[in-house]
């Protein structure tokens, strides 16, 4: 489960909050994923790689990350592009891929 939680202003950043939780049943050695913004316009504002790093079973985490030199209300969608990295027991990116469920608490949508 990887939903977006918040999104908000940080200084000169804008500070967005993911609320991750493994439901595999294995635990995630490394997590790490792709993220795509859009604007208003639904053209592409930015690629992130970002970490979530070690997932244990039925663990649920907070991540955030500061976007410097984003405006927040500039954002229109976030895109799961892909997993990048999913190391556990049996685990493998693509896998972790086809698991995701994208969600999003914010009016910005999530999805893949």
């Amino acid at each position: 489960m990887l939903e977006l939680n918040a999104v908000k202003p940080a200084g000169s950043a804008c500070r967005i909050a993911f609320v991750v939780k493994n439901e595999l049943g294995t635990a995630i050695k490394d997590l790490g994923f792709e993220l795509v913004l859009f604007d208003k316009s639904q053209r592409v504002q930015t690629v992130l790689s970002v970490a979530a790093g070690s997932m244990p079973v039925a663990k649920t985490r907070v991540k955030q990350f500061d976007l410097k030199g984003i405006d927040c209300d500039s954002i229109g969608r976030v895109l799961l592009n892909d997993v990048s990295r999913c190391d556990g027991e049996g685990l493998s990116a693509a896998g972790c891929l086809k698991a995701a469920r994208p969600s999003s608490k914010t009016p910005i949508p999530f999805d893949f």
